[in-house]
This record gives C-alpha cells, structure tokens and sequence, in this order.
C-alpha cells in the first residue's frame, strides 16, 4: 500500500472489506505505513500487526 495514493488506499481497504464480509474471513492489514482505520467500522474484525524495518530487515508483531 505504500506506493498508492490516499484514493487508492481507500479502495484497496473497501474492496478488502467486502471480501471479508462475503467471505467471512479474518482481514489482516500489514504495511510498514500508518494505515488509516477510520473508514473501517469499528464492528469489523481486524488483527493489526506492526512491521518495523531497520537494516534492510522486517520485524512482524502480532498487537491484537
């Protein structure tokens, strides 16, 4: 998501949201950006998980 614009980054999130809501499945967001979750209801289901690069090197941790 990183190399989309503000537009794109929503659509992305929309359309991965109706995935998650046709196909009832868990919807996890990974990104070494700030995603924005303000246009995700609060009701939806979200395991957020924080990327960290340092050193050409990505670090994943599971937050909730």
């Amino acid at each position: 998501m990183d190399s989309l614009d503000p537009i794109g980054i929503d659509n992305v999130i929309e359309t991965l949201l109706d995935v998650q809501k046709r196909h009832n499945i868990d919807l996890y967001l990974v990104s070494h950006i700030p995603i924005p979750l303000e246009n995700i209801p609060e009701t939806t289901n979200i395991k957020r998980i924080l990327v960290t690069k340092k050193d050409k090197t990505s670090v994943a941790k599971y937050i909730d």
